[in-house]
């Protein structure tokens, strides 16, 4: 049953970079400090822990400090899977959680999706109208076509924002931040060493973010509240039957299918550009064959292993970091090799549009 899930911020929120804060019992990665900032849009691997919660609860077995006793673990794995999503595993399972979408906004007042706006798009705010790429030319990579010369300016960089499917409006001003201060009491005397800056970011009233999940029917609470993010911020999550939003077509496709198929009718004018709907990982092997504009970042994701003793250890991050091609990057004429692995499209990774004429 493909459901889609709104995840509404009731408040401010910091999701988690690499520059943080130093945890006891944590792994350092060099970029500790003071200073914490914060990521804009959650990770897909944050949205399938919180769908996994959220079931676990509706479900009537979920313990908050993950205490499971051996003889309860085979109810947890039945309903959600044995473990965490795993870059490093093929195929996984997570129970009644059979695939998500990429992440999308979803606008309530008028039903609306938002993609992230493709980084080609010289539309500026309202409309797609797609980079014009001149004859190719000779360079140290063969054959490249590069944009015409009013086309693209390096220097002011690539489109940004989101982009409404059904208004084709582009909006700018969707996330506004500010910045918390104090001192983090386990410091203790040594106040120096605990002050902090946390950078903060909110959502414009009225969107929220989404992904369409299919997963069993009654699995998920039809209205509830789940904590994510560095301090656990408040979020309002609902699920809604994707046919009662988008009709009948949205209950026939997978997810992901469904979502990329509304976006490729979108946008079908110009020449052909191979769009990253999600963020993507990319084989390590490939190199651009013709003109891209790919914007890159960096994860490590948060794992839960019940085994460990303490409700600190069982809940830590990664010790691996995993490079992506962030969700926007385009690709002209030639499709980007992705690394092959099924688990990461079942949790809305590695989703590729191919915008433009089709032949």
């Amino acid at each position: 049953m493909n459901v889609l899930v709104l995840f509404t911020p009731l408040e401010p929120y910091t999701f988690g970079t690499d520059q943080t804060f130093t945890y006891s019992g944590t792994e350092k990665t060099g970029k500790e400090s003071y200073l914490a900032t914060s990521r804009v849009l959650p990770e897909q691997t944050t949205l399938l822990g919180v769908l996994r919660f959220l079931s676990l609860g509706k479900k009537g077995i979920l313990k908050t400090d993950y205490s499971y006793k051996e003889n309860e673990l085979a109810e947890i794995c039945s309903a959600v899977g044995p473990e965490s999503f795993s870059f490093q595993k093929t195929e996984q399972s997570f129970g009644c959680i059979h695939a998500i979408s990429p992440l999308f906004l979803f606008r309530e007042e008028k039903r609306s999706v938002l993609v992230p706006n493709p980084f080609h798009n010289t539309a500026g705010d309202n409309g797609y109208c797609p980079m014009k790429l001149g004859s190719p030319v000779h360079c140290s990579e063969g054959c490249v076509a590069l944009p015409l010369s009013e086309q693209y300016n390096a220097k002011k960089g690539h489109a940004g924002g989101f982009l409404e499917l059904d208004s084709m409006d582009i909006h700018k001003d969707l996330f506004s931040f500010s910045t918390v201060t104090g001192n983090r009491k386990s410091f203790g005397r040594d106040r120096d060493k605990g002050f902090y800056r946390r950078e903060t970011v909110s959502l414009k009233d009225g969107y929220s973010f989404a992904v369409l999940a299919d997963i069993d029917k009654g699995s998920l609470p039809d209205t509830s509240v789940a904590y994510m993010g560095l301090k656990r911020s408040a979020f309002r999550v609902t699920a809604h039957p994707a046919e009662d939003i988008f009709g009948d077509s949205a209950s026939g496709d997978t997810p992901a299918e469904f979502l990329k198929n509304l976006v490729e009718s979108r946008l079908d004018e110009g020449d052909v550009w191979y769009y990253a709907l999600s963020d993507l990982r990319l084989s390590e092997e490939w190199k651009p064959a013709s003109f891209s504009i790919i914007e890159e970042k960096n994860i490590r994701n948060i794992e839960t292993v019940y085994t460990e003793s303490t409700e600190a250890r069982r809940r830590k991050r990664s010790c691996s970091q995993y490079n992506l091609a962030v969700a926007g990057s385009v690709f002209s004429y030639s499709k980007p090799e992705l690394l092959e692995n099924k688990n990461l499209q079942t949790i809305g990774y590695n989703i590729l549009c191919k915008l433009g004429r089709k032949s």
